[in-house]
């Protein structure tokens, strides 16, 4: 089915696109709060916010003195819990949308807009489209530059764009499951001391090259488990496979790696012999999350 998202288009059409398609995974349930965001809103707040966030809820936001005077040419939002969604940038595959939201200060007096910014496209395992935050500095400020100054990074078009978020500049090959990445690589097993382990013990340990960079691992990073949980994906290798877990990457040695989501098909991938597959979060959450699941 042809790519639907195109430039402009507001929120109700988004939706609808997003109703007829589907939508894949964890972006299930951004959809629902576009499509209940007063529900949303209220979810998890204290019994005095709820009160006052109710009390605000038939006053217009664009009344003169209701938000801050930097928010001038912001787009108008019927209440505190209305979203203003568009399509800022698209081809034919991918599209960049824009959320506009109301955001209270701290003194319950005041409203702000708080701006957030996804990169949608079609799954390749399910044809559905998804959303992946683009809230990460480096990742952000190529968005804004892009977005609000049409300053473009050399070659910055949108599928090069889409290959940043995927790490193809650091060696990465595809999409394993959802926001995770992967790339295989070969590697050594070593039966000696590992140059890099400080203590006087003898373990085995594996050495590897990615990305112009020499790796190792030893027992110190092999899980004793046969599974690694990654937000919500559960991460197994086979019987005589082993996960070892780095500060950048998590490595699997074969002969393959099982991915399993809730809100996605079971992933199975073969690893070639004598290569480890190494496993990533995709650029654009923010990163300080580190492997948090966002799709």
């Amino acid at each position: 089915m042809k790519f639907g998202l195109t430039e402009g288009m507001s929120k109700e059409r988004i939706l609808d696109e997003f109703k007829i398609v589907g939508v894949s995974g964890e972006t299930q349930s951004q959809v629902y709060e576009f499509l209940h965001p007063r529900e949303q809103s209220l979810a998890g707040k204290s019994k005095a916010v709820w009160r006052w966030m109710m009390s605000q809820e038939s006053v217009s936001l664009n009344e003169k003195g209701r938000v801050d005077s930097f928010l001038h040419g912001r787009p108008k939002l019927k209440s505190v819990f209305d979203r203003h969604l568009n399509v800022v940038r698209s081809n034919d595959d991918y599209a960049i949308l824009r959320e506009d939201r109301p955001q209270y200060d701290r003194n319950l007096s005041r409203f702000a807009f708080r701006t957030n910014y996804y990169l949608s496209g079609k799954s390749d395992d399910e044809e559905k489209y998804f959303l992946h935050g683009l809230q990460d500095g480096d990742v952000l400020d190529r968005v804004l530059k892009m977005i609000d100054h049409n300053i473009f990074y050399p070659g910055d078009s949108m599928r090069e764009f889409v290959d940043y978020i995927d790490r193809k500049d650091e060696g990465y090959q595809k999409r394993l499951q959802g926001n995770l990445l992967v790339a295989t690589v070969p590697y050594e097993k070593h039966a000696g001391k590992n140059r890099l382990d400080t203590t006087p013990i003898y373990h085995p340990y594996v050495t590897f090259k990615f990305g112009g960079r020499q790796f190792s691992f030893d027992e110190h990073h092999k899980l004793t488990g046969d599974a690694l949980v990654l937000g919500r994906h559960t991460i197994r290798s086979s019987a005589i496979g082993a996960i070892y877990r780095g500060l950048r990457f998590t490595a699997v040695t074969g002969p393959y790696v099982s991915v399993r989501h809730p809100q996605h098909h079971h992933t199975m991938m073969d690893i070639p012999h004598g290569e480890l597959a190494l496993i990533a979060m995709q650029r654009g959450p923010d990163e300080r999350q580190g492997m948090r699941d966002v799709d």
